[in-house]
């Protein structure tokens, strides 16, 4: 929330897909490309919030993502956050943006 009470959010893509094939012992990433469209530089936090595994629900203290926790964007910029990920199976995962 910015002062004077305006809420502005950052802008994001609503899928990241990791088409790279992952061998065992190996990882894949993606890239999510976040977008700050302020002239206010922006703190953004992230976090993996729901994983399923081939389908079924996942613990979320065993993910097999990396990302980082916290990025700083620019004003009116677009910062790449580098996804890592290693598994070998279907995964979908949700990364909370706030």
């Amino acid at each position: 929330m910015l002062s004077g009470g305006v809420n502005v959010s950052v802008i994001a893509p609503t899928e990241l897909r990791i088409d790279s094939v992952c061998c065992i012992g190996l990882s894949s990433h993606g890239t999510l490309l976040l977008h700050n469209p302020t002239t206010h530089w922006m703190h953004v936090q992230l976090a993996v919030t729901q994983i399923n595994i081939d389908g079924q629900p996942a613990d979320q203290n065993i993910s097999p993502f990396v990302v980082r926790p916290k990025v700083t964007i620019d004003p009116n910029s677009t910062e790449s956050v580098k996804v890592v990920a290693c598994f070998g199976f279907f995964v979908d995962f949700l990364l909370h943006v706030g």
